[in-house]
């Protein structure tokens, strides 16, 4: 597949699949009336800011708005026309079974669509991601809401792809369930992480590599802190992180020799740069939704799905969700199933 990066065509599926879906429902009449308060409000402030920014941004802003447009019209297609949830979560495992798949051909030497041979992760096991740290990312936040089998193919892809992010995200939300499902082993995995805890600062002060991750993120995120102080409230457009990203690049060579830099590893700072500090806000309100409501109801699916949510919105720290379509949208698809069983236990 030369010249053609597999990102672009899964974007491409997207599209397509999200347009056909929704001319089928046009026939179809809704099992719900479902709306999400904060789904909307971030399609509405994307449309204001749309209208404050500079024209060349708009320009950069046209493609990516049309993919939040699609993507809010997939979320009330899942949350108002699904009427069986498990066809999501068997999809959720077959992705990951086609993955192990593709990992295994990968570690063979094999690659029948040469995604290993796109990026700087050249020969890295990366399944149908394109990327490690996506595979690493989806395997993690799948794990709560699959079955026994799943989660050990999902516990392997986590390993395979290294994300000490996405393995921090999963001790604290592994935590947060351990609390409400059992007290007892809740303090016996705390009393089990202290060890770990200690252990692992001991590797970061003797490990190089691992200073210099945390010293590459503060390399990254600092002067994009600066930029975003002169555009508080509007940002500057969806799509302007690489933008920005390139120009900052230029004047001070954040990275390095290693390659380079199109994001921020941030999905927050992301949001911030994009769409200014009203994007941080709603994501913060809904962040408290999902908690609150997570309070008020104890349910064994709810509690998985809510603790997927909590290893995204963890991860979301470490890593660029929305960047990439392949762990974006089922994030979303997640937060849908969310929604909707939220829904049914009110």
């Amino acid at each position: 597949m030369p010249n053609c990066h597999f990102e672009d065509i899964q974007l491409a599926f997207f599209k397509i699949g999200v347009i056909i879906l929704f001319i089928v429902s046009l026939f179809l009449k809704p099992v719900r009336n479902i709306i999400n308060p904060y789904v909307n409000s971030f399609l509405v402030l994307a449309t204001v800011v749309f209208f404050f920014i500079p024209e060349e941004a708009r320009l950069r802003m046209i493609v990516p708005y049309i993919n939040l447009f699609l993507s809010v019209i997939f979320f009330y297609i899942i949350v108002n026309y699904l009427k069986d949830r498990k066809i999501i979560y068997k999809a959720f495992s077959v992705v990951i079974v086609v993955n192990m798949i593709f990992v295994i051909l990968q570690l063979l030497g094999l690659d029948p669509l040469c995604i290993t041979t796109q990026g700087f992760q050249n020969k890295e096991p990366m399944g149908l991601f394109g990327f490690k740290m996506n595979l690493g990312a989806y395997s993690s936040f799948i794990m709560p809401i699959t079955s026994p089998i799943i989660l050990v193919l999902c516990l392997v892809l986590a390993i395979i792809s290294k994300g000490w992010a996405m393995w921090v995200a999963l001790t604290i939300s592994g935590l947060v369930a351990s609390y409400f499902m059992s007290k007892k082993v809740f303090k016996v995995l705390v009393y089990l992480l202290i060890p770990i805890a200690l252990f692992t600062g001991f590797l970061f002060i003797k490990s190089p590599a691992l200073q210099e991750k945390v010293d590459l993120r503060v390399r990254v995120h600092t002067p994009f802190l600066k930029v975003v102080c002169a555009r508080p409230w509007t940002g500057y457009g969806m799509g302007s992180t690489s933008y920005v990203a390139k120009e900052l690049d230029k004047k001070i060579n954040i990275i390095g020799n290693i390659g380079k830099l199109e994001e921020v590893w941030d999905d927050y700072l992301d949001m911030i740069i994009q769409l200014g500090f009203g994007a941080l806000a709603i994501m913060i309100l809904m962040i408290r939704n999902v908690w609150k409501e997570f309070l008020r109801h104890f349910d064994r699916e709810f509690l998985s799905l809510t603790i997927s949510l909590f290893i995204i919105a963890i991860g979301m720290c470490f890593h660029s969700f929305m960047y990439y379509v392949n762990i974006g949208l089922p994030s979303l698809a997640i937060y849908a199933l969310w929604n909707i069983k939220n829904r049914e236990m009110a």
